[in-house]
């Protein structure tokens, strides 16, 4: 009986580890999956082939833990097989910003432009004069007596 209750605590492991999906937040250079480009908010699997060319990077995003993934190194195979190699990492998120990139992620807009709302510019009407930038010495002026 405790080896039918092992085997099925294994197999269901097994279904879970497999059944593990991945959202990619991002993609940098030539990143292909089973063979087709990788597109930003597409959904892979733990059983997906990732092919990453010299100075491509993907970040994936796994909703079962928190975590983004970063995948920079060039090679190819699994998910679980490409973040064993050096330079690759995994990294647990915080809670606001996991609810950021949720929202990000989530939304359907084609293009996000949230990007430079903020910055500001200055113009001047007038050139600067040097001579408020070096002010004159009296001193070197001055005779000595």
């Amino acid at each position: 009986m405790k080896k039918i209750c092992l085997t099925l605590v294994l197999l269901l492991m097994a279904f879970i580890a497999n059944a593990q999906k991945y959202k990619v937040y991002s993609v940098t250079g030539n990143v292909t999956v089973d063979g087709k480009a990788v597109v930003a908010k597409q959904v892979i699997t733990a059983k997906s082939v990732l092919s990453i060319a010299k100075g491509g990077k993907i970040v994936l995003f796994n909703s079962a833990n928190n975590k983004l993934i970063t995948l920079k190194v060039e090679g190819k195979g699994t998910v679980g097989t490409l973040l064993k190699l050096a330079g690759n990492s995994e990294k647990l998120n915080s809670g606001s910003y996991l609810s950021f990139i949720t929202k990000k992620m989530t939304t359907d807009e084609p293009k996000d432009n949230t990007y430079m709302q903020s910055a500001g510019t200055v113009y001047r009407e007038e050139p600067m004069l040097i001579d408020s930038i070096i002010p004159n010495d009296s001193i070197q002026k001055a005779e000595i007596k």
